[in-house]
């Protein structure tokens, strides 16, 4: 359905509206952004925990002596991420299970945990690139900082500088303890004709988040697709960007959703408009025509001249796909002008043969705001004729359902794997059944480049937008 919204003035429409979308711009963004980043797929670090714990072997023994009277021996539990840490700062626990002190003829026993702070980085292996703990750095700083001890009931400050310098030494000799592969991304070279091959990463990075709220936190894969640089992005990830209940999440930016599948339908949605047309503009991002076009419509209704598309705005702005549209058609008397305000949001449902499907759709009323000039030296003649009725209609109609379109194509190329920019028609939206298309090839497809902890699938749950497109889900099905 249509709302159409008339205004007596033109200023006061003109007023009104920029208000509108001011507003609509400067709103607080309620979704999750992947700051720049093309990619960002995160999991809970309590679920990868447990798959650190399960690769680890018995507990380790350390000892120490300090001259003939004083030593240090106990044992060590598996390590594991702890909350803490930030941006590339990564915080690990590891468990004293049992440790004794013995000075002369005393015997302390004790039990606790060490903290360490430590870095991470990519190893090019055979498999790909491994996301590893940093066990060694190409500046003065040590790969291991001990941020904290907890030595439960060993007393004296002599002791405990001794267990702790014991420990450090420990750590310091066995990096091949922590050498656990937490992820596995695969940076071949990207392939135009590839399934999805837009999504695949060219370039990668790393982030960690507390989730103080939860007592846990999120580990995520940072990646740029399509050779974009990323060295100028910041290694952070949004806490939020797990949704609640899911141990992971996949998140497609703004960004690559409006190049890689808006941009190359626009023309398409809008006949008479090419790809050059529009541009990006401002952080959040936006596609913007660049200046006015001329629609490509049938004009053999009777119509004075072609329509004009003056401005078109698209955006994921929260959970919605917003467009932002004016046109006009002018016989050099009369004017009529049509501004149109679409919002869409994605939703998901499961089809009776347990599949998840997606699809965009209209929420409310598309806003329509109609209203006319005269030129200035025009006659008396205040309304255009009757036979503009129906042929704004038509131009109503493009601009209301040319979001629709869209949205139903750009989930198309999602679903279907289509090469970015393809010279053929996408294929058509109905093409997934009676309600959407269907969700799980896409997951399993965009997921396959990553590897944590050595599963490359991903069983998805649900679909939600969110700023980004995010995938929520488990990378271990079995688990």
């Amino acid at each position: 359905m249509i709302t159409f919204v008339t205004a007596p003035h033109q200023r006061g429409l003109q007023r009104s509206w920029h208000t509108s979308m001011s507003s609509l711009l400067q709103a607080p963004r309620r979704g999750v952004p992947t700051l720049g980043w093309d990619l960002v797929y995160a999991v809970e670090i309590s679920h990868l925990n447990a798959r650190i714990a399960a690769g680890q072997p018995a507990p380790r023994q350390f000892s120490s002596a300090y001259g003939e009277e004083i030593s240090v021996e106990g044992t060590l539990g598996a390590w594991q991420i702890v909350p803490g840490g930030g941006a590339d700062r990564i915080f690990l626990q590891i468990p004293i299970l049992h440790a004794s002190m013995r000075h002369a003829d005393r015997i302390q026993t004790f039990y606790g945990s060490v903290t360490v702070s430590v870095s991470l980085a990519y190893v090019a292996e055979a498999e790909g690139h491994t996301l590893r703990i940093r066990s060694d750095r190409d500046d003065d700083k040590a790969a291991f900082h001990i941020e904290c001890t907890d030595l439960g009931a060993l007393c004296g400050l002599m002791g405990r500088s001794m267990v702790e310098s014991s420990l450090h030494d420990w750590i310091a000799t066995h990096a091949g303890a922590f050498r656990h592969a937490l992820a596995t991304i695969a940076l071949d070279p990207p392939r135009t004709d590839a399934p999805h091959a837009w999504l695949k990463p060219t370039t990668i990075s790393y982030a960690y988040a507390d989730r103080p709220a939860r007592g846990d936190g999120v580990l995520a894969i940072l990646a740029m697709t399509n050779g974009r640089p990323g060295g100028h992005l910041k290694q952070q990830v949004m806490a939020s960007v797990i949704a609640d209940k899911q141990p992971a999440a996949m998140l497609i930016s703004p960004h690559l959703l409006l190049d890689r599948l808006i941009l190359p339908a626009l023309a398409l949605a809008y006949p008479g408009t090419q790809r050059e047309d529009f541009e990006f503009v401002g952080d959040f991002p936006m596609l913007q025509l660049k200046a006015p076009r001329p629609l490509g419509v049938d004009q053999d209704d009777g119509l004075p001249a072609a329509p004009t598309l003056h401005s078109l705005t698209l955006s994921f702005t929260g959970n919605q796909f917003v467009c932002e549209s004016e046109t006009s058609l002018s016989d050099g008397v009369v004017t009529e002008h049509r501004r149109v305000l679409s919002r869409q949001v994605l939703r998901m449902q499961t089809d009776a043969e347990g599949r998840r499907r997606i699809a965009f759709v209209q929420e409310g009323e598309a806003e329509v705001h109609p209203w006319s000039t005269m030129h200035a030296d025009a006659p008396s003649r205040t309304s255009p004729p009757p036979a503009w009725q129906p042929a704004m209609a038509g131009v109503v109609s493009l601009l209301v359902n040319g979001p629709v379109m869209l949205g139903g194509l750009a989930l198309a190329a999602l679903t279907g794997g289509l090469p970015p920019h393809a010279d053929a028609e996408p294929a058509d939206p109905s093409c997934g059944g009676p309600w959407g298309l269907p969700a799980e090839p896409l997951a399993c497809d965009a997921s396959r480049p990553f590897a944590w902890d050595g599963s490359a699938s991903f069983a998805l749950k649900s679909v939600d937008l969110a700023e980004s497109l995010r995938f929520s889900g488990t990378p271990w099905p079995q688990a």
